[in-house]
């Protein structure tokens, strides 16, 4: 299949070739509202996403704001396990490079309080902060490369 990439020459072959690579995408797990809500227990009134009108296919994260909480949103498969991960976003009016898909766009600043406590006292957590993508959308086109993300939801989780 790689050879034939040499072949191409004009933009609808292009397309069309990338067109026939879909059937072997890792889709990202299928999940539910309830397991969705589940990840995040403590927030009661949860706005899900349309989970029937999202491309499962051409998904690396699962990615959403709640305008009216001012918190984004992360349901990942982490090694076989899906985790959420909650932030108070703040926006920047600005562009700037995104630091999971390194793309340059719209981005705020996006802050995640660690489980890790911080001097192994029950009072203090630490927060961990990046530039993201506004648009989730945009940032799972864009990403080539997990690792930043892993190791974001990584420091989040402690």
């Amino acid at each position: 299949m790689m050879e034939k990439i040499s072949t191409l020459k004009i933009e609808e072959e292009f397309r069309e070739y990338l067109g026939s690579l879909v059937p072997y995408l890792v889709e990202f797990p299928r999940v539910t509202e309830k397991q969705i809500k589940k990840l995040f227990p403590k927030n009661k009134k949860l706005k899900v996403p349309d989970l029937g009108t999202i491309d499962f296919h051409s998904l690396t994260y699962l990615g959403w704001i709640d305008i009216s909480t001012n918190k984004l949103f992360i349901v990942y498969n982490l090694n076989g396990e899906i985790i959420g991960v909650e932030g108070k976003y703040t926006l920047t009016n600005r562009k700037d490079m995104c630091s999971l898909c390194k793309g340059y766009g719209e981005v705020a600043l996006v802050s995640a309080i660690s489980k890790a406590r911080v001097s192994n006292s029950p009072d203090y957590y630490k927060a961990v902060g990046n530039y993201m993508c506004i648009n989730s959308h945009e940032c799972n086109k864009n990403i080539t490369d997990v690792t930043d993300l892993e190791r974001f939801i990584q420091n989040v989780l402690g």
